[in-house]
Order: C-alpha cells, then sequence, then structure tokens
C-alpha cells in the first residue's frame, strides 16, 4: 500500500424517520464507497490496476427500524483525496436485491 495518504474514519450515528420499504417497517444499513464509479470492464480492469480505486465499507443491518442507531466507526483508507465519497442507505431484503432508497456525495 505505498499509494496510502492516510485514513479516513467516519462515525455512523443513527438514521431518523426512513422510509418503510417493508409490510411494516425496513432493515436498514449504511455503506460508504470510495473511488470513481466504474462498469463492466472499466471495474475489472480498474480492480486489476489500482485496487485503492473502490473501497466500500457497511454497518451492521439493524432489523424492524425506521430510526436505527448504528453508533459505528468505518475507517477508509485514503489514496487519493479527490476521489468522492457516497454514502447511501439501504433495506436489507431477503429474497429479492437490497432497496436503496437515500445516497449522498461528499
Amino acid at each position: 500500500m505505498e499509494n496510502l495518504m492516510g485514513l479516513l474514519r467516519i462515525h455512523v450515528t443513527k438514521g431518523v424517520n426512513l422510509a418503510i420499504r417493508d409490510v411494516r417497517s425496513s432493515d436498514p444499513y449504511v455503506t460508504i464507497r470510495m473511488g470513481r464509479q466504474f462498469d463492466g470492464v472499466q471495474l475489472l480492469t480498474a480492480l486489476f490496476i489500482d485496487f485503492c480505486a473502490v473501497f466500500k465499507l457497511k454497518t451492521r443491518v439493524v432489523k424492524h427500524d425506521v430510526n436505527p442507531e448504528w453508533d459505528e466507526d468505518l475507517t477508509l483508507f485514503i489514496a487519493d483525496p479527490h476521489l468522492p465519497i457516497q454514502l447511501s442507505a439501504y433495506d436489507r431484503d431477503t429474497f429479492s436485491p437490497d432497496i436503496s432508497p437515500t445516497i449522498y456525495k461528499l
């Protein structure tokens, strides 16, 4: 990791009044990504050329709660301080793809 510039610690505290995505509630979690957005062959190429280009961290899932409290610290390795950071709130689903109702870019 000779390209490592530093670490960024992000404290994820809680969500407030998240959307109900299941029958009565949601099973929310947050992901934090750092890096460029890629698709298909570009993603595979980027991962082989520079594994620091894409990072993804995730909080634990809080079951049946639209006001979840995570109180978690997530730490990103910073290789390029100019890459965007994206926070997304998801609803965990067992039998279908997880739903992302909210996305923030920093």
